[in-house]
């Protein structure tokens, strides 16, 4: 699925679905010729699914040409060398808009710790570089295109918990 994303996000929104069902069969060819653990139907149902996501008005801006795909990051936070990649990176005027794409199934408002450490330290990254901008963080679920928004408090709190450090 982020693959798809990835490679749609080049694709005219009008060649968006025949593009993502040709991509699917040819996945399905070329990654899984013998096990085939994801059949050819299942992968064009997941195709038109990123489609629709990608359709979304409220997700435009991810899939606009200025954002920025799979973003490599890396530096200190407190006592940790990080290095990441960011799913998307949309850097506005008066904001940066922090997205992980997870493929799993919604938490609701219980975001794993894992998942929010993961943001909080590449917010924090990010804070070094646009200090004077606010981070909006977020997971996506591609699943049911659900939101997860992570507070700056849950952000700063994921931090303390594992006693990162001040950077």
């Amino acid at each position: 699925m982020h693959e798809l994303l990835e490679r749609l996000q080049a694709t005219p929104p009008e060649a968006r679905a025949d593009t993502a069902r040709r991509l699917a069969q040819i996945s399905h060819l070329v990654r899984y010729p013998k096990e085939a653990p994801i059949g050819e139907a299942r992968l064009i149902e997941l195709a038109t699914h990123m489609v629709d996501f990608m359709a979304k008005p409220e997700f435009a801006p991810l899939f606009a040409p200025e954002a920025l795909s799979e973003f490599g990051i890396s530096g200190i936070v407190g006592d940790r060398t990080i290095v990441g990649q960011i799913d998307k990176l949309v850097i506005k005027q008066d904001e940066l808009w922090l997205v992980d794409f997870k493929s799993g199934r919604p938490y609701g408002a219980d975001v794993p710790h894992t998942y929010q450490l993961q943001m909080a330290l590449y917010a924090a990254l990010l804070r070094d570089i646009y200090p004077d901008k606010p981070i909006k963080a977020e997971i996506i679920w591609l699943r049911d295109f659900s939101r997860s928004h992570l507070s700056q408090e849950s952000l700063a709190n994921a931090l303390k918990q594992t006693d990162v450090g001040s950077h």
